[in-house]
């Protein structure tokens, strides 16, 4: 997968990390290695490893897009299915020629073998690697799930698997299988991705200390009645429960501040007598609505605080960062404020979403130089940058030359020396070569804080403390 590349945090958390489209090339009528070849080398190194204990993370393609009428898909195909008609609604690779119409019989049948042989790839891939594994299957934990479902013209132009958080694209597998830990059953309950970690940590026997709490609940515990299951399932953008489905239409850091939760933007479905999401019945059932989003708040609150201090972009190390969304600027037309940037786009932009705290160039960008708010005194800094170009930090210098940003990758953290600010302010100027160029974070450590209790006041009256 593209988000799991060698340059991405996540490759970063594994020893090994085998990235099979670099390294041995995608099949090119998908555009990506297909099942056998990752179980081929997922085999190898069990093989090279079958006296260790092992943590293994395999990522199959296989129900993506691009899809085809594959042996899979023919053997799962209905009898009496026109292909020939079905294919003709169709470009290559399975994408509807147009999105805004209902399928019919016929094309909805096709389109539906089309996925369903896709998975059958995917398992039968799966089984080549449970029977390899051989008698260590019976002292493993083996966890099979999804990131997401997918969409396909069951509403009229909904397809794939990007917007808002259908039940269609939500929903996905969760199983797990530890010979001696799990007793056969079934969870029928609403869970959450975030359960996962409480559960897994207790079926491998990984102690907590005793002051942490997950936010996740332990699915086994749920299993044998030792909590009352949720009542509901969140995610940032909107709630669920057995009856009511509610999506908000702006961004939950607009959400969380406000006095009248009536006047969020968002739906709510009826999910008995409308489980495709189709018809938006908020103003026939506004309470309904108005307490899904308090409950939804109430349980996001602590979490989303959390969330929106760390970021998905880890600030650069040391203890204190102030994000490059905060950079002022005497004109304010320097920079556009987005809510996701985009080299692309001409000039420069500032993204205020939590997870994407940047300040980036677009395309036919001129340099802008601006302040950041931080305390008079002396700082050794470090900066989280991306693309070509060249900052300027006070009297510091840094030409930077890396892969350009992009929302998937970390960044880089450069030390760029030790300043004194004066005025409050931290001069910067940025400079892109090319576009994709930005800056994320400035790092910094304050000297002498401890010896210093007005300027230790100034840093907590800014939130660094």
């Amino acid at each position: 997968h593209t988000w799991l590349r060698h340059d991405t945090e996540f490759a970063d958390l594994f020893e090994v990390y085998v990235d099979l489209p670099t390294e041995i090339g995608a099949d090119p009528k998908v555009s990506y290695p297909r099942a056998e070849i990752a179980v081929d080398h997922a085999l190898e190194v069990i093989e090279q490893h079958r006296n260790d204990k092992l943590f293994l993370y395999i990522h199959l393609m296989e129900p993506h897009h691009p899809r085809f009428p594959e042996a899979e898909a023919l053997e799962l195909m209905p009898e009496g299915v026109d292909i020939e008609q079905a294919a003709s609604g169709l470009f290559p690779g399975g994408f509807p020629r147009d999105r805004g119409r209902l399928l019919d019989p016929n094309e909805r049948a096709y389109i539906d073998a089309l996925y369903d042989g896709a998975v059958l790839q995917a398992d039968k891939a799966l089984d080549r690697l449970f029977t390899g594994l051989g008698e260590d299957l019976d002292d493993a934990l083996v966890i099979v799930t999804s990131d997401h479902g997918e969409n396909q013209l069951e509403v009229p132009g909904r397809w794939g698997h990007s917007g808002p958080w259908y039940d269609l694209v939500g929903r996905v597998p969760l199983i797990l299988t530890a010979p001696g830990h799990i007793e056969p059953g079934r969870v029928s309950s609403l869970t959450e991705g975030i359960d996962l970690a409480p559960t897994v940590t207790r079926i491998l026997g990984v102690p907590q200390p005793e002051e942490a709490v997950w936010d996740g609940q332990d699915l086994l515990a749920m299993k044998a009645g030792d909590f009352e299951p949720r009542s509901h399932a969140v995610m940032l953008g909107g709630i669920r429960t057995d009856a009511w489905k509610v999506l908000f239409e702006q961004p939950p850091e607009e959400i969380f501040p406000l006095d009248d939760l009536s006047t969020v933007r968002g739906v709510l479905y009826d999910l008995a007598a409308d489980p495709l999401e189709s018809v938006d019945v908020r103003f026939r059932h506004p309470e309904v609505f108005v307490e899904l989003a308090q409950t939804w708040r109430d349980r996001l609150d602590r979490p989303f605080r959390r969330y929106s201090i760390g970021g998905v972009a880890k600030p650069p190390p040391g203890p204190f960062a102030i994000g490059a969304r905060l950079l002022e600027v005497e004109d304010e037309e320097a920079i556009r404020t987005v809510d996701f940037a985009q080299w692309t786009e001409p000039g420069w932009q500032r993204s205020w979403r939590l997870h994407d705290t940047v300040v980036v160039a677009g395309r036919g960008t001129v340099p802008v130089s601006g302040w950041l708010p931080i305390p008079n005194g002396r700082y050794s800094l470090i900066a989280k940058v991306w693309g070509r170009g060249s900052l300027h930090v006070a009297d510091l210098s840094l030409e930077i030359d890396e892969k350009r940003w992009n929302s998937r990758r970390p960044g880089i953290n450069i030390p760029l020396g030790d300043v004194t600010v004066t005025d409050e302010r931290l001069l910067i100027s940025l400079a892109a070569e090319r576009p994709g160029f930005a800056l994320a974070h400035i790092g910094f450590v304050p000297a002498g804080t401890e010896d210093d209790p007005e300027r230790r006041e100034q840093l907590r009256a800014l939130g660094y403390i």
